[in-house]
This record gives C-alpha cells, sequence and structure tokens, in this order.
C-alpha cells in the first residue's frame, strides 16, 4: 500500500478524509464528466479522423474550438470578445474572483495541451450544459 511509504503523521492526517463520503451530485458530477466527456470524445474522433480523414490531434482541435463557441453563446471573440456567460462560467472556479482573473487564466489556459484545455471547460460545465453540448453535436456536419 502506498500509505506504508508515508509518515504516520501524515498517514494520519489523510485517513479522516476517506471516512467522509462524497455528496450525491458531487459523484454524480463527476460521472457525468467522465462519460460525457469519452462521448464527445468518440463523436469527434470518428466525424474528423475517420470520417473526413483528418490526422490526430485535429478532433481534439475541433472539440476545444466548439466548445469555446458555445461557451461564448457562438458570438465571435473577434469581434464581440467575451459574453457574460463566459466571464460566469468561469467565475464558478472559486479562484477566480474579476473579469481580470478569467482573462489572465483563459491566456495562460491557451497555452495549455488542448486535453487539459477541454477538461478545464468540460469541468466547469454543468451536467446540463454538457448534455445540451452533446446534443447539439451533429456528426457528419
Amino acid at each position: 500500500m502506498i500509505l506504508s511509504f508515508l509518515p504516520i503523521d501524515i498517514i494520519n492526517r489523510i485517513i479522516p478524509y476517506t471516512y467522509q463520503p462524497q455528496s450525491k451530485s458531487l459523484t454524480r458530477d463527476i460521472e457525468n464528466f467522465y462519460t460525457t466527456r469519452i462521448t464527445a470524445q468518440k463523436l469527434y474522433h470518428y466525424q474528423y479522423v475517420v470520417v473526413f480523414g483528418e490526422p490526430e490531434p485535429s478532433d481534439r482541435d475541433w472539440l476545444i474550438n466548439d466548445i469555446f463557441g458555445l461557451s461564448n453563446q457562438y458570438f465571435p471573440t473577434i469581434v464581440n470578445g467575451y459574453v457574460d456567460y463566459f466571464y460566469n462560467l468561469f467565475l464558478r472556479n472559486r479562484f477566480l474572483k474579476t473579469r481580470e482573473d478569467v482573462l489572465r487564466y483563459i491566456q495562460k489556459t491557451e497555452t495549455k495541451e488542448v486535453n487539459t484545455q477541454i477538461n478545464i471547460f468540460w469541468g466547469l460545465f454543468s451536467i446540463k450544459e454538457r448534455n445540451i453540448f452533446l446534443q447539439n453535436i451533429n456528426p457528419l456536419q
């Protein structure tokens, strides 16, 4: 067991957390994150790599592009910048307090690997928003 490699005082701090069950809503959100993320990835892979013959990771590039689109309510950022919905989405991150914080965070996020970017957005989406995204995917568009 990995805990056997840790000092006893650290083990004693960790163990009590194992006795605290997570809430049903958090458990449901985690399950939804995982299943919907896999579904979106498979649909995009099929559409862009299998059907259109584009090289990987173009499927994930298209996925993050469409996630950005939904997050900004399909308003082009080059014309409109970010809309209130976009800011409110990122203000769900408890470490971001202002719109300026969101802009700095987005700048850093855009330098990350595409899977990381997808996970950040996907994690901020509610279950309803993830499901709306999946319902609007149009394979073979």
